[in-house]
């Protein structure tokens, strides 16, 4: 998966300068660029093959330079760097702090051992750790940002100069005095290129090796001249010597700095990883759960799914599951002249139409409080006070067959259509819950749920008509005009039952 596809990270948050997961955001791209162009093994040749089989790989994804390692997707490389800017700000503030400390100390201890040119080396002291504080407050504002690299390089010429300065100024006999204090400032500022300031190794490498070559120059030039017991044997011991240590601190310098980059690599892509797999896999929950309520209410699946029994097994409706509730109101619709449409259209527009009309209705069961059970055809059924209870359950459903009937008339002008729908409502006690084994339904069974369908097939379009208990539970009937239903004279289903049409008050 992850081999497959680039994945884009942007950073969130300034102040967490760590990479972590909640400091990124994974937007899966595709990598069209590898897919496109050939391959790394197709395009080598077999001594290609066999170096680059010699050579580990640095981390996943990793491109073949050594020198400078990045991913070999520029894509990801470039979200890297830009997630990389806050941790590279603190590295430099790390750096210059650790300078602006060292150069307090030399400047106490010459201050107060006032030794020869004490005054030269105290001045170089303080000036650099004026540079260092000055660009300590320059990194602290936003265009820092832009000049990451370049402050690092200033800062580091400046370092290395003022530190060159202070040994050609000094007198000849104080400086081999110092050599083991120069040296070792020498390389406390190699190891802070390449490790502190944030520089890339065509930089350090280049900046260090001059810096080294021009110290050991001046060293050995004074040491030569004005040292009368500094004999030629002694002089190439001690340059073999230093070349050696130079040499070792530089190897030290290459590796930290590759494995620096090496692991930060590697932790960018696993964690870029991680976040992308738990975006999926909460992606995958979101689904399941959207599955699981659209075959039955949100309430129920809440409890089913919250059951621990259950959810130790492999799914979640291996029992049987129902209840009994009353009242209920149940509330039937039929489309009129679906038949006569359907005549006319095809497969794909007919299913098109419905799609859109049951839509419609989907959204008017949402705002008026009922609970869609299925579509039968073009027949769409709902109850309301099931499975949650609610004492209104009545209003709710009429409220719903009132809107569908103006959902029709503007689904008629928008798709240019003549239909109409026949709504019939009931209520009364009900049997509810989820049956099946492969395909799993919510379901409600019970004498008043077939009333309630013979209670549309008995009504007129454009038209809700209701049982005389649905009118009992209407509890403000200010709102509504009810006629005389008359429905046994066309359904024999409901004889001796009193019903009515229903409308609003206008």
């Amino acid at each position: 998966m992850a081999s497959e596809k680039d994945m884009k990270v942007s950073y969130q948050s300034q102040k967490n300068t760590n990479i972590t997961e909640d400091s990124i955001e994974v937007e899966v791209i595709q990598d069209k660029k590898r897919e496109s162009q050939p391959s790394i093994s197709e395009g080598m040749s077999s001594e290609g093959k066999s170096s680059m089989f010699r050579c580990p790989k640095l981390f996943e994804r990793a491109s073949q330079r050594w020198l400078n390692p990045t991913f070999d997707s520029k894509e990801i490389e470039e979200q890297y760097q830009r997630l990389l800017i806050p941790e590279l700000k603190n590295r430099f503030r790390y750096a210059l702090q650790y300078t602006i400390l060292m150069s307090f100390i030399w400047v106490v201890y010459n201050g107060s051992i006032q030794q020869s040119d004490w005054v030269v080396l105290l001045t170089s002291s303080l000036v650099v750790c004026v540079i260092a504080i000055g660009f300590l407050l320059y990194s602290r504002s936003e265009h820092y940002k832009s000049h990451v690299i370049l402050s690092s390089v200033i800062m580091s010429l400046l370092l290395c100069t003022l530190t060159l300065v202070s040994i050609i100024v000094c007198k000849p006999d104080s400086f081999i005095t110092r050599s083991i204090s120069t040296f070792a400032m020498c390389l406390e500022i190699i190891l802070m290129m390449y490790t502190v300031l944030p520089m890339p190794l065509y930089i350090c490498a280049p900046v260090g090796f001059i810096f080294s070559f021009v110290y050991e120059f001046f060293f050995f030039y004074y040491s030569y001249k004005f040292d009368g017991n500094y004999t030629q044997t002694k002089f190439v011991k001690e340059l073999f010597a230093k070349l050696f240590l130079h040499l070792c601190i530089h190897l030290i310098g290459f590796h930290i700095f590759f494995m620096t980059q090496v692991r930060s690599h590697s932790t960018f892509w696993k964690i870029a990883q991680a976040t992308l797999t738990r975006h999926e896999l909460e992606v995958e929950k979101q689904n399941t759960e959207k599955m699981i309520h659209s075959v039955m209410p949100k309430y129920l699946a809440g409890e089913i799914m919250g059951e621990e029994e259950i959810r130790k097994k492999h799914t979640a409706f291996s029992e049987f599951f129902m209840m009994r509730m009353e009242p209920v109101s149940i509330l039937f619709a039929d489309i009129v002249g679906f038949t006569r449409m359907s005549g006319k259209k095809t497969a794909d527009v007919l299913v098109d139409l419905l799609n859109d009309l049951f839509g419609r209705f989907d959204k008017l069961c949402e705002v008026h409080g009922c609970e869609k059970i299925c579509t039968l055809g073009d027949c769409y059924y709902c109850v309301s006070g099931c499975p949650e209870r609610r004492e209104d359950h009545a209003k709710c459903c009429v409220e719903m067959g009132l809107a569908m009937i103006d959902a029709i008339k503007d689904f008629c002008r928008d798709r240019n259509e003549d239909v109409d729908m026949r709504v019939g409502i009931h209520t009364g006690m009900v049997l509810c819950g989820i049956i099946g084994k492969k395909r799993f339904k919510f379901d409600v069974w019970s004498d008043s749920v077939s009333t309630a369908n013979q209670m549309e097939g008995a009504g007129k379009k454009g038209m809700v008509h209701i049982s005389a208990k649905t009118a009992e539970y209407l509890k403000d009937l200010s709102q509504y005009e009810l006629t005389d239903g008359d429905g046994d004279t066309r359904n024999k289903g409901i004889l001796g039952r009193n019903s009515y049409f229903l409308y609003y008050v206008l």
